[in-house]
């Protein structure tokens, strides 16, 4: 095995084991047993970054029984910056959403957040979230994640191809009044979003502001 491949949902990490060095072990982890748990307690991590855990096939019980293959697990920290909550991502893309994984979602939420902040010449961090900011992001991350899933089938389905001139698309109607009904509501919102900009904030209704948790520890 020369590398580690794990997939969850659309999600995909891959890390070669060369990699694996313990430099590259993260300062102040303390690891606790008791019993059959083993506990792994991480300090304050890096905003977006992914985080691999591998435990090697030859650690050993205390009656010196190994792992039978090589265990290992990722996660990621807190994603920022958030400017909805994956709830509202979720509840725009309806059945297509059990597709999804969290991951998914809060990366293309941070990458529409990115955006409003560059469409809007924003560069400090925001601590209220203007609506029109809010819908923007939220319509911008559904869109963004249903282009990705019509990608990918069609790509491992062959749910639409091309011959000559002849088009044939075997997607589902619902999937393109989705992805139509997503892209209208992102381009006013990003309208709405640019003219409540230039105004500098006038009547901009503010929404909280949303962040995803940070694992402060793995049980294994």
């Amino acid at each position: 095995m020369d590398s580690i491949v794990l997939e969850r949902g659309f999600e995909r990490f891959e890390v070669f084991l060369s990699e694996i060095a313990p430099e590259k072990a993260i300062p102040g982890i303390t690891v606790q047993s008791e019993g059959t748990r083993v506990t792994i307690t991480l300090p304050t991590l890096e905003e977006n970054a992914r985080y691999l855990v591998v435990v090697m096939p030859d650690v050993k019980d205390l009656a010196g029984v190994s792992l039978s293959a090589l265990w290992c697990a990722y996660f990621a920290s807190r994603y920022s910056p958030l400017y909805c909550s994956l709830q509202d991502v979720v509840g725009e893309l309806g059945s297509v959403s059990s597709e999804l994984t969290p991951g998914l979602v809060y990366d293309a939420i941070r990458d529409a957040s990115r955006l409003a902040d560059y469409l809007t010449g924003v560069t400090v961090t925001r601590t209220e979230i203007p609506f029109p900011v809010g819908e923007f992001v939220k319509y911008r991350a559904a869109y963004t994640i249903l282009s990705q899933i019509i990608t990918k089938r069609v790509l491992e389905r062959g749910e639409s191809y091309t011959l000559g001139d002849l088009r044939v698309d075997l997607r589902p109607p619902r999937l393109k009044e989705l992805t139509d009904g997503l892209r209208g509501q992102m381009d006013y919102w990003r309208s709405e979003m640019l003219a409540a900009a230039r105004r500098g904030g006038v009547n901009w209704t503010v929404r909280g502001y949303f962040t995803s948790p940070v694992p402060a520890s793995r049980q294994l």
